[in-house]
């Protein structure tokens, strides 16, 4: 199988000026923003410019766990990051105004980096890390417009839009969460940062309430909005989404094709199939019926539920659930009637739909192999 490593291996020699930016580059930038650069990239201003090649040394020297980056997030990914600074194609391109934000209270996870390759400048929003409040944040989506990282996510993009040179380009992407910010930014910013930029890419990222947004104002704004997708995306499927997408072909089953480490590289681009496949479109069907029988009262009642169960633990990161189930258990069992009860109304709906049930079952059976394959992985 061929992946973010081998296409490094392939075309790292390769500047920008030779093979121009293409949408591996970007799904890349997706990728290793994932990393902890706390004390790496300076935060906060365009003027703190450093070369990628600079902060891999940093995090080299600085870092006592190069291994630890959370449960759902590729080990690998570290290792790209840092066979990034190493090629000719990435090792001197730019990065500056890293941004991140946890905050409990508010129910917020945020990150964002900005890249400068040549003329044109990547602004990357982060996906969804390692911690709780994070999760916490994806599910509170169900029943809220304007979450603390989707309003972050404007402002960010509206800043740097505002100090960037003007014959810049500029081109926004994110993967999974960070690609629902990425179509958020795309049909929230203001005009005239939206006229600023080139265009948007969702790396199977979660979709918005499309019926937020006057007919004519989404049809022009999504002119510039690109999903890419697996072929049996769940994630990239969730809540709506504008028609415009590309279908990449992943070399694994279910919820495995979400890492992008399993989409299939071929010189400078993805291999794309023609459309998703049926599991995909049920799974959609599926999500939609679920919420759809909802009242706001119940999705309300349903995350806050679901959330005291698992803030009850007392873990605040998904890594520390790996051996928890007796705290899981314990804090289940604390809950009223009433609350587990809200949880599981509509967990029902997604249970009774054959796609879900057909998606999970591939995806068990792939999880091992899957782990199998990586392991064998020489870098």
């Amino acid at each position: 199988m061929s992946n973010f490593i081998d296409y490094l291996n392939w075309r790292g020699d390769l500047d920008f000026e030779k093979s121009p930016l293409n949408l591996v580059d970007l799904e890349i930038f997706c990728q290793v923003i994932m990393i902890d650069f706390d004390g790496i990239i300076k935060p906060g201003s365009i003027k703190n410019k450093q070369r990628l090649r600079e902060t891999c040394q940093k995090y080299v020297n600085q870092k006592k766990d190069v291994n630890k980056i959370g449960l759902l997030i590729p080990s690998i990914t570290i290792d790209l990051y840092l066979k990034m600074g190493k090629t000719s194609r990435f090792k001197n391109i730019l990065v500056y105004n890293y941004n991140y934000t946890k905050d409990e209270y508010l129910k917020c996870q945020f990150g964002a980096i900005t890249f400068e390759v040549d003329d044109t400048v990547v602004v990357v929003f982060q996906a969804t890390d390692d911690t709780l409040v994070g999760w916490e944040e994806n599910v509170n989506m169900i029943f809220t417009k304007g979450t603390p990282a989707e309003e972050m996510a404007c402002a960010y993009l509206n800043n740097i839009a505002s100090k960037i040179d003007s014959d810049k380009k500029l081109i926004v992407c994110g993967h999974s969460k960070g690609g629902h910010l990425t179509l958020y930014t795309g049909l929230n910013v203001s005009k005239e940062t939206f006229d600023r930029v080139e265009h948007f890419y969702n790396f199977d990222g979660q979709g918005v309430w499309l019926k937020d947004y006057d007919e004519e104002y989404l049809k022009e704004r999504c002119e510039k909005i690109t999903e890419v997708i697996p072929q049996t995306s769940c994630i990239g499927r969730l809540f709506e989404h504008p028609e415009n997408y590309i279908v990449v072909e992943s070399n694994q089953k279910g919820l495995l094709q979400h890492n992008a480490f399993t989409w299939e590289i071929v010189g400078p681009d993805f291999v794309y199939l023609n459309r998703r496949d049926k599991i995909s479109r049920e799974i959609e069907e599926a999500f939609h019926e679920a919420i759809v029988h909802l009242s706001y009262e119940e999705r309300v009642n349903f995350c806050n539920s679901l959330f005291d169960f698992l803030y009850g633990t007392g873990y605040h990161n998904l890594s520390e659930f790996e051996d928890g189930f007796t705290s899981m258990f314990k804090s289940y069992m604390k809950l009223t009637r009433n609350q587990k009860s809200q949880i599981k109304i509509p967990l029902t709906y997604l249970i009774k739909s054959k796609g879900v049930l057909a998606f999970m079952a591939r995806t068990q059976r792939e999880m091992k192999k899957y782990n199998k394959e990586v392991a064998k992985v020489e870098f």
